[in-house]
């Protein structure tokens, strides 16, 4: 495959949206010039030939896989119910007695990363409608191996 690893993250758009994007090519950029501090960045976007537009250079948190506070999350299977009765729905449900902690950025298996980059845009329900039914529809050992992502998701 072209990315060796991807990470999925959550922005807010412009209209104050929730906007997932996928990242790769993460690295420390070391400035050549000044004396700026190393940063670290990694690419958001697609390098294949054809794409609209080309990858731009985003800088990530101070800490992308810190540990996030515990969250109310719904389990995975009352979210899909919730999406499949309402269209309209476009941030996952929250609530539930659950509480999940995950990271702010997190790991994009490869296998999934074709799928992600191939569509316009991602927002937290398109990504679990691309992504959710895959991983249930392959058993328990599937939802044991992608629980870190599943929660990632559910949060």
């Amino acid at each position: 495959g072209v990315y060796s690893l991807a990470y999925l993250m959550v922005s807010v758009s412009d209209a104050d949206q929730p906007v997932v994007s996928v990242l790769h090519s993460l690295h420390r950029h070391i400035p050549l010039t000044g004396t700026s501090d190393p940063i670290d960045v990694a690419f958001l976007g697609d390098f294949r030939a054809g794409n609209a537009q080309p990858p731009q250079v985003v800088q990530l948190p101070d800490d992308p896989f810190e540990k996030t506070d515990a969250t109310k999350a719904l389990p995975a299977e009352e979210i899909e119910d919730a999406l499949n009765q309402s269209a309209d729905l476009q941030l996952l449900p929250a609530g539930g007695d659950k509480r999940v902690r995950t990271t702010f950025l997190m790991y994009l298996p490869q296998r999934f990363v074709p799928i992600l980059l191939g569509m316009p845009v991602l927002t937290p329900r398109t990504v679990w409608k691309a992504l959710y039914p895959v991983i249930a529809g392959e058993g328990d050992e599937a939802q044991i191996t992608y629980k870190p992502l599943v929660n990632w998701m559910r949060v």
